[in-house]
């Protein structure tokens, strides 16, 4: 229920005086579909497939030091607000469900992070 995408870069946005800054000059519309794909892939496909983990890996370079600089502790808000918007959401969310998106979701993010 609800806009995924609204709530959460409401979320993020609001968990760090340091996130807004990052998302300045930011399509936020084009990036809500960026997000509502980088989150379904996460979560329905196999990182260990070839196409995935290329997009990954450019991301991580994209998001690195050499690119737009994203600390690497910033994903845990990231991930946090992902968690928080999908509760916020759905009534059915559940501490077991919490746990389930953290695990599917986490080592992607350790993917782009590791390229920093």
């Amino acid at each position: 229920a609800g806009d995924f995408g609204e709530v959460f870069y409401q979320q993020f946005l609001n968990s760090s005086p340091e996130v807004p800054h990052l998302f300045s000059g930011t399509d936020l519309n084009r990036q809500k579909q960026v997000l509502r794909d980088s989150v379904h892939k996460l979560l329905c496909l196999d990182l260990s497939a070839p196409a995935l983990r290329q997009e990954l890996d450019h991301l991580g370079r994209i998001h690195g030091r050499s690119g737009r600089n994203i600390q690497p502790r910033l994903y845990e808000l990231w991930l946090d607000s992902i968690c928080e918007t999908a509760k916020a959401l759905d009534p059915e969310w559940s501490g077991e469900l919490d746990r389930a998106w953290r695990v599917r979701l986490r080592p992607g993010m350790q993917i782009v992070t590791a390229a920093y």
